[in-house]
């Protein structure tokens, strides 16, 4: 269990968590969610997902800011990719679960999914960090947890 939280940890970090670490979020009431923000984070996570388990990667040249961009190379997207396929499989599908704020900096918007993976029992949150300008600033997959608040 320890190995899988360390591989985890590994996970998250190269899953490039620019979104500020250890923040107090609070989640948008579904009448108040941003469609566009919601389609947007689908296809990219389903996108992204999908080409890697073709053996290709995601090119996210438009949809990303250029920090993001800058550590989402091909490489490391099979790395990262590869890793989680060992631990879990196959990525199956996702669902949208909802969309979060950090009371802290409102800028950003965590949309979440609960993602379904070949040998995993429990789904794992597969997070999407986009900005007031709908470009990408974080992706990455955790244990889910239905409150981020949570530790």
């Amino acid at each position: 269990m320890i190995h899988i939280k360390i591989i985890l940890l590994s996970l998250t970090m190269l899953m490039f968590q620019l979104a500020t670490a250890q923040e107090h979020f609070k989640k948008i009431p579904d009448k108040s969610t941003d469609t566009i923000k919601i389609a947007l984070a689908t296809q990219i996570a389903a996108s992204y997902f999908e080409s890697l388990k073709k053996g290709d990667y995601f090119d996210i040249q438009d949809m990303g800011t250029k920090e993001f961009i800058e550590k989402m190379t091909p490489e490391i997207q099979k790395q990262s990719y590869e890793q989680i396929r060992q631990l879990f499989g196959d990525f199956k599908s996702l669902t949208y679960s909802g969309i979060w704020i950090s009371k802290d900096n409102s800028e950003l918007e965590v949309i979440r999914f609960k993602g379904e993976f070949e040998k995993s029992e429990k789904p794992l949150e597969i997070r999407v960090v986009i900005n007031q300008q709908n470009m990408v600033s974080g992706f990455w997959i955790k244990p889910w947890q239905d409150n981020l608040n949570d530790p």
